[in-house]
């Protein structure tokens, strides 16, 4: 804002016509309260100092009378503690009575209607430089009559302009609390979340019955607030138990986002089995929960604004536990030709919802796959497989129908024990133990960032022909990383002969490892992100089905984010193996 100088009486005219008889320009005049930081600061004591020229509202008609009674100017103002304050200034000083009207409902139909629907007055009669009634009227429909309520404003009167002494009593300065006339938070029949200020007058007696001297009538709006609106916008409504699922209130709103009231919403509270009394589970816009319990779930989510003001959106979401794929693999005696025999099932798979009807998908990582529960497979070569074991329930959603267990080939070795751990910042340490060896040369120690893609770390040396329990354990260089790692040992005979063990995890840090492949779950398309390979020669995807079916098979590029459409698949889930430079990494999605 700027100061500007005062108008002529000419000027002041001219802009009566634009102001009380033009509706149209009349809505460019509108004034949305007087929100800045200097009204933050204004206090009731009468100086004219810390008002601007620029906000003020000029009445129409200021040549029409002259005197104490000629009103010029109206500002108004909301500060930071909700009080409205209003400004006037007159032609001099000296004995008037007063009335300036307020629409408090945004109704400009009902109650005082010959002044736009006033509701309230601030009646008070200035005599002798002291304002004499300081009680707040409300207007009664019935009998058509201002009636003396039980609130009350504070006033004070000093200059018009604020170093000229001679200037004193010619300025009123008023202070309202609208918490008693205005419903902050929007009940009855708010509708708008502003105060209209719809004009002042002057009178020649001592109240609103005698004649008018001056007639100051404009419509100032002063912004106030409106309720918030709790919008849950959730990506999904299926929940799989025990699981991360991201609560969304970004789309909540203030109310006030165009008023310039500075309004915001100010916290956000979730409650995840909503029973019709709210209990808060958790709290922020966006936070990460998970379900403890299966079935429908009614969600509430509460914003409240920075008034106070609360709303309150419930929505529901069905939640399923996910079947427990439950595999065993163990290495037994080959049958020539072959290097090595799986003795595989999936029968200790736990249903959650019926009669144990789980499908089986078993895909052993040399090209062949099997959808019994149970059986043997046969290898030909001994260069170790990845294999894993999908169990997927019909009766459950498709994003929670399906879990996987990852493993490879045992050892022809009698393990007993095999595990891992983090014995300091960076550095591992793995221990086992066999109950038998035979022809066994050593240990390699295979290590794995994806689970899928292995790397030798180091050799331990094995005891050959044994019959007695031997202990073995590796430590580890400094490793840096965070997040889970993958170890197995592969065995190794005299003869070059090769198996391995089970995998066992490592976690380095709290946090997961970025996936390349994301979301886990989706109806449209995944990302596939290799932007940080620089070093990449070539690379594609394979995607298959739970049935072993190659239902995409791709060409990928390192350059960009590459997307891969599937949205033309069933719903279910699917193995996307990403192939970098020869290596391979398997990540399970959902289409949905």
């Amino acid at each position: 804002s700027m100061f500007v100088p005062l108008k002529t009486n000419n000027e002041l005219i001219m802009n009566s016509f634009y102001i009380r008889r033009s509706t149209l320009l009349l809505s460019l005049f509108i004034m949305v309260g007087f929100w800045n930081e200097s009204a933050a600061q204004i206090v009731v004591d009468g100086n004219n100092c810390e008002w601007n020229d620029a906000d003020a509202q000029y009445d129409s008609d200021p040549s029409t009378i002259a005197g104490s009674a000629n009103l010029l100017k109206l500002w108004s103002a909301k500060t930071d503690s909700n009080q409205l304050v209003v400004a006037l200034e007159r032609e001099s000083s000296g004995n008037s009575f007063f009335a300036i009207y307020f629409n408090t409902d945004c109704d400009t139909t009902n109650n005082d209607v010959s002044k736009s629907g006033a509701d309230i007055a601030l009646m008070f009669d200035l005599n002798s430089g002291v304002i004499q009634d300081f009680r707040v009227w409300e207007y009664d429909a019935l009998n058509a009559q201002y009636v003396a309520s039980t609130n009350y404003f504070t006033g004070a009167v000093g200059r018009s302009v604020c170093a000229d002494t001679g200037t004193q009593g010619e300025f009123m300065e008023l202070s309202l609390d609208l918490n008693n006339i205005f419903d902050i938070c929007g009940g009855g029949s708010l509708s708008c979340g502003s105060v209209s200020i719809v004009g002042s007058y002057s009178h020649a007696g001592g109240s609103t019955s005698s004649a008018i001297r001056d007639r100051f009538e404009f419509d100032m709006g002063v912004a106030v607030n409106l309720p918030p609106t709790a919008n849950m916008g959730l990506t999904d409504t299926v929940g799989c138990h025990l699981e991360s699922f991201i609560l969304d209130a970004s789309s909540s709103t203030s109310g006030d986002e165009t008023s310039g009231t500075g309004d915001s919403i100010v916290s956000y509270e979730w409650d995840i089995d909503y029973n019709g009394t709210f209990a808060p589970d958790y709290t922020g816009m966006n936070p990460l929960m998970s379900f403890n319990n299966n079935g429908l779930s009614q969600v509430a989510l509460i914003v409240t604004d920075q008034y106070g003001c609360k709303d309150t959106a419930v929505s529901s979401i069905n939640v399923y536990a996910r079947p427990e794929a439950i595999a065993a693999a163990m290495y037994v005696v080959p049958v020539a030709p072959y290097c090595a025999s799986l003795s595989y099932t999936g029968l200790a798979s736990i249903d959650h919802y019926s009669a144990n009807n789980l499908t089986h998908f078993w895909s052993f990582g040399d090209g062949n796959t099997s959808v019994n529960a149970n059986g043997d497979h046969d290898y030909l070569n001994c260069s170790g497989n990845n294999i894993y074991y999908v169990a997927t329930d019909p009766d459950v959603h498709a994003k929670c129908a399906s879990d996987t267990a990852f493993f490879t080939i045992a050892l022809p070795v009698e393990m007993l024990t095999f595990s891992g751990e983090l014995i300091s910042e960076g550095r591992v340490q793995l221990t086992w133990s066999t109950a038998s060896e035979h022809n066994n040369k050593g240990f390699h120690i295979m290590a794995s960032v994806d689970g899928h893609n292995w790397e030798k770390k180091g050799f331990v040396k094995g005891s050959g022909n044994s019959n007695n329990i031997n202990t073995y354990i590796w430590n580890s260089s400094n490793i840096d990383h965070s997040g889970v790692m993958y170890f197995k040992l592969m065995q190794e005979d005299f003869n070059g002969e090769t198996v391995f063990t089970e995998v066992v995890k490592v976690n380095f840090a709290n946090d997961n490892q970025t996936s390349l492949v994301y979301p886990s779950t989706s109806s449209t398309d995944i990302k596939i992100d290799l932007s940080k390979y620089s070093d990449l020669d070539v690379a594609s995807v394979q995607v298959t089905s739970t049935d072993g079916k190659v239902v995409i098979m791709k060409s990928l590029n390192s350059t960009q984010l590459n997307q891969l459409d599937i949205s033309t698949l069933p719903n279910g889930m699917y193995i996307v193996d990403v192939q970098i430079n020869s290596k391979s990494r398997l990540y399970k999605i959902v289409k949905n």
